[in-house]
């Protein structure tokens, strides 16, 4: 495969959005190519049966390093581009419903559940109104998610040089 793309550290709003790919241990090599460089083999395949692979990141925000949700990269041609397909979400949506506590809900659970239209955003501001930090967060997030995709590509001006390397 040929990728002609790369992405970056998106910032939506006064969110930054940083993410790390996800891959699965058990298949998991890595090698040094070079000072500070890792790599990682990663399961990339067509989760939502298109016909058109995706990566799939786990997601941090801010000076968070754990992860707080998930989003699909669909490879299209020599490109990334972000999957906002609701079936790829609705399972994840599912996932946090079944850990969700009665009167707190995580990120996710309101991400997904927007991204999986199992929840509408006038919904959300609803159920978030008591919660300040929260609400400003996940509802600027869910306002921009049109803008996601061209986040993650704004490298700011900075350009970037293709490398091949031969295993």
């Amino acid at each position: 495969m040929k990728l002609l793309d790369i992405i970056g550290q998106a910032n939506v709003g006064l969110y930054g959005l940083d993410f790390k790919s996800v891959y699965i241990k058990e298949t998991a090599k890595f090698g040094s190519l070079g000072e500070n460089f890792r790599l990682a083999w990663m399961d990339i395949r067509d989760f939502d049966n298109d016909s058109t692979p995706e990566i799939r990141l786990m997601i941090s925000m801010g000076h968070r390093f754990k992860p707080v949700f998930e989003l699909y990269l669909s490879i299209v041609r020599d490109t990334l581009k972000l999957n906002l397909n609701p079936e790829l979400y609705r399972p994840l949506f599912e996932g946090e419903k079944q850990t969700a506590q009665p009167k707190i809900k995580t990120d996710a659970y309101y991400i997904y559940g927007f991204l999986s239209k199992k929840l509408e955003l006038e919904k959300i501001k609803i159920f978030l109104k008591g919660e300040k930090d929260q609400y400003e967060r996940v509802i600027t997030l869910l306002k921009n998610v049109k803008k996601w995709d061209g986040a993650f590509h704004d490298l700011g001006g900075e350009k970037f040089a293709l490398i091949q390397y031969k295993f």
